[in-house]
């Protein structure tokens, strides 16, 4: 052990032999050694000295290689090996460092950490919105600062020991650099370049306004607004759409600081509109980009016009009407019949009312019965006028005989006119056409909707005569009391120009009020409902390929992220496509599952841009989609490029690191006093395997005989 302490990096040396055991294989060495000088001492005649030991040698040394050879022993030598630390320099290359000497600062920075020597190592890189090596990214293609994000690049540097940040501290994109900093495991020292500016700009923050919003209705937008240096003044902000102005408030600007501004316009046409809204560009005023801001809306016809007609009073028609009239796309109408077949309050019947004056109609708790003299209207308004009809069935709807008019309506078929079932029933299982189908696909995760629909209450009953018809698509199915058999619970179809929706199960007001004061508040009713109104409205696409964005206008250098699924027939998802956007060169986007796929893209280019997502099965396109989107002019780097001092120093108390100012920069070398990382290692050689052994075993025994012949010993 002694001789191997100056062996530099060797910890240890030891032998085993995994064929025997290493004691019984150690006692037979002794004694074939012990063995071996007795037999010389008893058989060769008188030699002289040097000659008796070098036969004895000879033949020891063959011994021992054949000993080796057999008893196969595995050499181990154990290394420990100092790897040089790393200290990986982080250099923004953004687009705010660009403003006053910022850039100049950093690279003077850089050039005193390199003058410092130290036991480590310096490995550079440019960061911006991606890391890049040193001096390879400009302040042009580097459109976001995320330092969160290059902040985990970096941790998988080998033998890293610690980080230097030089920037401004404009963080604008990616993860928390702070949290970064402190998950990181080693000390992060910042760099803060640049200085506080005091020049004159005026800028549009951010816009608050409606996804969505209807042609004539007055919709109400926020605006925040920014200025410094402005003083004191009155200036008009002025949302338009195109050369129309819409509406232009005055803003009172006095002194530095944001304010916000409530505006309200009324769109006048329908689809997707985009408005700007700007404030004027004063004389002095350097940054000009964020005094003009775009946005977009969908805008839909005036709101939806729905008849809600229940059989009798009861909770179904009391939800149901509750959660209707709180969705503003909808106008509801109601009509309660009570005893006798009379609408109660004065409410006009149906034969008395224009059935296609509505959108969507909804009927529940009731007997055919009620649609007495109205089956032709109502059929006709759905198959000619593309009207929409959601039957939620009960306990009285096999109460008297279905016309075939009515009949030819529901996306079941009710020739096996069984009893109604009363339960209560099992969990609702949602079918694969199910989980694709915009009524019921509530969320994006097949995993997730899955969950929220069987954790909804069991119900009282299901419709058990109501089958699948050749036209209609199950949506959802609970179990039968035959074992392995199912009862269509959820059913839709397509009538003519109309579609129709209709629900086996009851009573559904329990989906709604049982999990009322839960401490999990069960919304899965409410979004039912909603998603069923639109799609039997029309305004939910049922396209089996589509494409979209998560908003319609991006910050240049913002990531814009993707949103594909896709559908067989039916509405069961179709998996395993590849899929592939065509934006600019080619994107693959990943899938997610229940014929969801998904990507993102960092655009810096301002302009209006079209994405066609093209699917593919077995390199056969099956099918196309495309979504538009805007990218304005005002980049994440125009609209935050203050000096960020405060985060630069968060960043390095949350890790153990120091913060500097440039000027400072030298002492790094006397705070940073890394430790050289230590990695053991182990290396094995099997003797057995080796030739020299052998070959060693065969000269030696081999030069041994020669000599006893030549020396007459033989």
């Amino acid at each position: 052990m002694a001789l191997l302490s100056f062996l530099p990096g060797i910890r240890s040396l030891g032998v085993d032999f995994p064929s025997a055991d290493r004691w019984v294989v150690l006692i037979l060495a002794l004694l074939f050694i012990g063995a071996l000088f007795w037999y010389y001492a008893q058989t060769l005649p008188p030699l002289e000295k040097k000659q008796r030991r070098l036969l004895l040698g000879l033949r020891l040394l063959g011994f021992i290689c054949l000993f080796l050879v057999l008893a196969e022993p595995i050499v181990a030598l154990f290394l420990v090996s100092k790897e040089a630390p790393v200290v990986a320099v982080l250099a923004d290359r953004s687009t705010s460092m660009s403003k006053q000497s910022r850039a100049r600062q950093a690279g003077e920075a850089i050039e005193k950490l390199a003058s410092q020597k130290g036991d480590w190592e310096y490995r550079i890189w440019d960061f911006g919105d991606s890391l890049a090596d040193y001096r390879a990214l400009s302040p042009e293609k580097a459109t976001a600062t995320a330092m969160g994000s290059a902040l985990q690049y970096v941790s998988e540097t080998p033998h890293l020991v610690g980080v230097v940040v030089i920037s401004d501290g404009g963080n604008n994109s990616g993860k928390d650099p702070v949290r970064g900093a402190e998950k990181l495991g080693v000390p992060v020292y910042t760099v803060a370049v640049g200085e506080e500016e005091r020049t004159l700009d005026l800028g549009i923050e951010k816009i608050d306004y409606p996804p969505v919003a209807f042609q004539g209705t007055p919709v109400k937008i926020e605006l925040v607004v920014s200025a410094r240096g402005a003083g004191k003044m009155k200036l008009p902000l002025t949302v338009s759409r195109g050369s129309r102005r819409m509406v232009s408030p005055l803003v009172d600007f006095s002194g530095d600081g944001e304010r916000v501004v409530m505006a309200e316009l009324t769109p006048d046409s329908v689809g997707t509109l985009t408005f700007s809204a700007s404030l004027p560009v004063l004389a002095k005023e350097e940054q000009t980009k964020n005094n003009r801001r775009v946005f977009s809306m969908r805008v839909l016809k005036s709101k939806l016009s729905l008849l809600l007609v229940s059989g009798t009073p009861g909770w179904n028609y009391r939800f149901l009407a509750q959660v209707l009239e709180e969705n503003h796309r909808l106008e509801v109408e109601g009509v309660v019949y009570g005893p006798g077949g009379r609408p109660l309050f004065s409410a006009a019947p149906l034969s008395n009312r224009n059935l296609e004056r509505y959108d969507l109609l909804i009927f529940t708790d009731f007997s055919p019965a009620l649609f007495a003299g109205v089956e032709a209207r109502l059929a006709s308004a759905v198959r000619d006028k593309g009207k929409g009809v959601f039957f939620l069935l009960g306990p009285d709807f096999l109460a008297s005989p279905l016309p075939p008019q009515l009949a030819e309506l529901f996306p079941f078929d009710f020739k096996k006119r069984r009893a109604t079932l009363t339960g209560p029933i099992g969990e609702l299982d949602l079918t694969a056409e199910g989980g694709g189908h915009p009524a019921t696909r509530l969320l994006s995760d097949p995993g997730e909707l899955g969950r929220i629909w069987k954790n909804l209450p069991p119900l009282e009953g299901v419709v058990a005569s109501a089958t699948p018809s050749t036209e209609g698509t199950i949506l959802a199915s609970v179990p039968a009391t035959e074992e392995g058999r199912h009862y269509p619970a959820l059913a839709a179809k397509n009538f003519g120009a109309g579609r129709v929706l209709a629900a086996a199960v009851f009573p559904v007001w329990k989906w709604y009020f049982l999990p009322l004061g839960t401490s999990s508040e069960d919304t899965t009713f409410a979004w039912f409902v909603n998603q069923s109104a639109g799609w039997l409205a029309g305004a939910e696409e049922e396209d089996r390929f589509n494409l979209s964005t998560d908003k319609l206008v991006y910050r240049s250098g913002e990531e814009v992220s993707f949103s594909a699924a896709a559908f067989e027939e039916g509405g069961k998802p179709y998996e395993g496509l590849d899929v592939t956007l065509q934006l600019g060169g080619e994107l693959l986007l990943y899938e997610q599952g229940g014929g969801r796929y998904a990507g993102r893209k960092r655009m810096a280019a301002p302009g209006s841009y079209q994405a066609v997502a093209n699917f593919f099965q077995d390199k056969k396109k099956v099918g196309e989609a495309k979504s538009k989107f805007m990218v304005e002019e005002l980049s994440l780097e125009d609209q935050t490029v203050s000096f960020n001092p405060t985060l630069l120093e968060k960043m390095a108390a949350a890790s153990g690191g120091t913060f500097y100012r440039p000027e400072e920069v030298e002492r790094f070398a006397r705070d940073f006093n890394p430790q050289k990382e230590e990695r053991p290692e182990k290396r094995e050689w099997e003797l057995a395997h080796q030739p020299v052994f052998l070959v060693g075993m065969i000269l030696f025994l081999g030069a041994e005989w020669y000599l006893r012949r030549r020396w007459q010993l033989l």
